[in-house]
């Protein structure tokens, strides 16, 4: 079996084709990056946009499954056009130039998120995929209006599809990393007060945080648990990149 991997050089499109490789496939990944190394035996790259029609369709020709793993976290409401672009448009450019090819597909995989979710108001947690879907930024209206397309082309089409609501990803060497953009603000004490202090504007809970870290900040850098003001510890869910990668790679190969 062959399958084209999209995001082919994020951080799950990476460890999805080296999985796949390992596990027999033929694979061809589609990114705007080229791979910084010799592609290995059994692979193929296309380097082009998912928005450039032509590229698509180059990269649809002949594989019989797509794990659509592209995508753009981004929060800024300021960059709602872009985010549409490449979480929304994208998948049309994908879906549609699967629905032309004239080709059979095993499965349609797309990398959908728990974004999908109302982020701040969930009615319980954790969630499941029964709860109602309240998207309240432009990724996750995005991410659900990426979902309904896929039963509408397969519906239209017979593209058999399946998605995969994503929490956090992370690898365990990411995660307590204080160079890390995720994990130094939530873990660090320095650049979380290097955070609060850009608040913008400033609020009464940013000043609490802020005398609560320069109180017990020293020189050197330390991990703390940040909790509500009623000292309750946050929680947020987590998944390891491999089980990712894992389940993605289950949802191509088993119908059910």
């Amino acid at each position: 079996m062959q399958v084209l991997v999209t995001g082919a050089q994020g951080r799950v499109g990476r460890r999805l084709v080296a999985t796949l490789l390992a596990r027999g496939y033929t694979v061809r990944g589609i990114d705007v990056r080229a791979p910084a190394a010799p592609l290995a035996p059994g692979y193929q790259f296309v380097q082009g946009d998912l928005l450039d029609n032509q590229k698509v369709v180059q990269a649809v020709k002949g594989v019989d499954a797509v794990l659509h793993i592209a995508g753009l976290i981004l929060f800024d409401d300021r960059q709602s056009r872009r985010i549409i672009d490449v979480n929304l448009r994208a998948t049309f450019e994908v879906l549609e130039a699967m629905a032309w090819s004239g080709q059979k597909f095993h499965r349609f995989v797309y990398a959908s998120s728990g974004q999908v979710y109302p982020d701040s108001h969930a009615p319980y947690d954790p969630v499941d995929e029964y709860c109602p879907t309240e998207p309240d930024t432009y990724y996750g209206y995005a991410k659900l209006a990426s979902e309904e397309m896929a039963w509408f082309y397969q519906r239209k089409f017979g593209i058999p599809a399946v998605s995969l609501r994503f929490s956090h990803v992370q690898d365990p060497s990411e995660l307590i990393d204080s160079k890390r953009e995720y994990s130094s603000t939530r873990f660090f004490v320095h650049p979380r007060l290097d955070a609060l202090r850009r608040t913008n504007p400033m609020t009464p809970l940013a000043e609490q945080a802020i005398h609560a870290l320069e109180a017990v900040a020293i020189p050197g850098e330390q991990l703390f648990m940040a909790c509500s003001p009623e000292g309750v510890p946050y929680e947020m869910t987590i998944i390891h990149t491999q089980d990712l990668v894992d389940g993605i790679i289950l949802a191509m190969e088993k119908p059910e």
